[in-house]
């Protein structure tokens, strides 16, 4: 139940947002989704992704608002099964933001 209304919150803070600070979101996760399609073991920045994300930087105040970071593992059970694991915290605050286990 939770999880089909998870995204709820995000999905009013939005209705707040101007339409530019929209835009400008969903062109940085277009360009990180870009990324990781290019190189599939370890995704590396180059030199123009550098370029971009200095010039994000200096341009939208409220970049640091919307960076989350995201981390998947597995972890071994005492009865030989594997959980996977995956958490999504939000940068500023600090605060997870997802966390899932599945088998």
């Amino acid at each position: 139940m939770f999880s089909r209304i998870g995204f709820i919150p995000g999905w009013l803070r939005r209705l707040g947002a101007s339409r530019s600070d929209l835009r400008i979101e969903n062109l940085a996760l277009r360009q990180q989704l870009a990324i990781l399609k290019t190189e599939r073991p370890r995704p590396r920045m180059g030199t123009a992704d550098r370029f971009f994300w200095l010039t994000l930087r200096r341009l939208w105040p409220r970049w640091k608002e919307v960076l989350a970071a995201m981390d998947f593992f597995t972890v071994p059970t005492a009865n030989f099964r594997v959980l996977y694991v995956v958490f999504v915290v939000h940068h500023a605050r600090r605060t997870v933001l997802l966390a899932r286990v599945t088998e």
